[in-house]
């Protein structure tokens, strides 16, 4: 890739006028040698979302807009608290320091360095956004969490990801801090900084391959840009939205049609599905914008859920080697396809679509209520992040009904 021109540029030339914290970043860069491609331009205007980077000439295919050195980079080994963090993480056995998630020395360098009046990266961290706009539900009540995100995925995330940095902060990051009191206090670097930094670090952080970095979100469902990054996409904007149908909303329909004669022999069928690994307990059938993802696992249950006794028995013998999704077509379930399913098959999954639609606090026709203009203004932050992760769920779970039952379109 080509380097960056090495022409000094003058402040003013990429600086939005009378904005001093950018004017001090700007400076920062300068002494830190960034080298700062001369056809661009730093400022908010322009940008998607407070400070950006805007070209203001024809930009090369493959033309460096910036290189920044290594060293300038906030990490463990640049911040002013690498040497603790090497002792720490060799007296607490090894690498114990890093936990699970990896992340705990990081994390304390860059509560470190935030609460230093005299760090080397204030003027950085001066120019970045207020903490308290880093909104991911982890912020949230559990009351708007469990009344605006129900059957979204995100509250079984959230409470997950917070164990996992209850545990982290109280078993590995507490007792450096406490070690370490002529830097650290208790009361300043408590665990809501500490959940902040991990905020900060989800939504602002890069992975060093030592090759160009593209910094994108990811193929990310709106349920995740909310979990992960605090935003979500309005429909139908993020076409990696998704949905899940949980597999035991699946069990708990075809449960509810099987006869009495029926009842044992399904029971049967799904523990023989578990057994294969086809399903389980927490999983889920997942839906994208363009049909079925989990093509092959619907397949397979639903095959062998609407087998009759004889050929279920005969699929057990052979230790379901036989091939359920015998082509490649068969396996394929986008929404123009579902039409052509068995009808037993449309049926058992359009229901689990509306069992699915069900659990969410509004009816698709609310939310599309809320989403006009009129409405949209009245809700806070939250809840319009809320209303369009759950819309967009909603408009998926629709769009399977409506296309294993074309009639309930009409």
């Amino acid at each position: 890739m080509a380097g960056p021109s090495k022409k000094k540029i003058k402040l003013s030339e990429a600086v939005d006028k009378e904005d001093k914290k950018l004017d001090s970043f700007l400076q920062w860069c300068a002494k830190e040698d960034f080298q700062l491609n001369p056809k661009v331009h730093v400022g908010r205007e322009g940008s998607c979302a407070q400070y950006g980077m805007v070209a203001q000439e024809e930009l090369e295919e493959g033309e460096c807009l910036f290189k920044v050195d290594k060293s300038a980079v906030l990490s463990t080994e640049t911040t002013e608290i690498a040497h603790l963090l090497k002792e720490g993480a060799a007296s607490l056995h090894g690498d114990s320091l890093h936990g699970d998630s990896g992340w705990v020395p990081q994390i304390l360098a860059l509560m470190y360095e935030f609460t230093n009046p005299n760090s080397r990266w204030r003027p950085y961290l001066q120019l970045v956004p207020d903490f308290s706009q880093l909104d991911q539900p982890m912020f949230w009540t559990e009351d708007e969490i469990e009344r605006d995100l129900c059957n979204t995925g995100i509250p079984e995330a959230s409470s997950s990801d917070l164990t996992k940095m209850k545990l982290e902060y109280t078993s590995l990051a507490l007792p450096f801090i406490r070690k370490h009191r002529h830097i650290f206090s208790e009361e300043v670097h408590s665990f809501e900084l500490y959940k902040r930094m991990v905020a900060f670090i989800m939504a602002y952080s890069f992975f060093e391959p030592g090759e160009e970095v593209f910094n994108t979100f990811g193929q990310l469902a709106n349920w995740q840009l909310l979990h992960m990054y605090g935003f979500a996409e309005a429909w139908p904007e993020n076409i990696y939205d998704t949905v899940d149908i949980p597999m035991q909303v699946v069990l708990e329909e075809a449960r509810r049609v099987a006869g009495p004669d029926d009842a044992q022999l399904l029971e049967e069928k799904w523990q023989f599905l578990e057994d294969q690994g086809a399903v389980s307990e927490s999983g889920s059938f997942i839906a994208g914008m363009e049909g079925i993802l989990t093509e092959e696992e619907v397949c397979e249950s639903f095959k062998v859920l609407f087998m009759s006794e004889e050929e279920f028995r005969e699929h057990q013998e052979k230790e379901g080697c036989c091939d359920c999704c015998a082509s490649e077509e068969e396996r394929s379930l986008s929404y123009d396809q579902l039409p052509d399913l068995p009808e037993a098959w449309r049926s058992l999954l359009a229901a689990a679509a509306r069992l699915c639609m069900g659990k969410y606090r509004n009816t698709l026709q609310t939310n599309e209520q809320l989403l006009a203009k009129e409405s949209w203004g009245k809700l806070s932050r939250r809840q319009q992040w809320s209303l369009l992760v759950c819309y967009g769920q909603q408009k998926l779970l629709h769009r399977i009904i409506t296309s294993c039952l074309p009639e309930a379109s009409q």
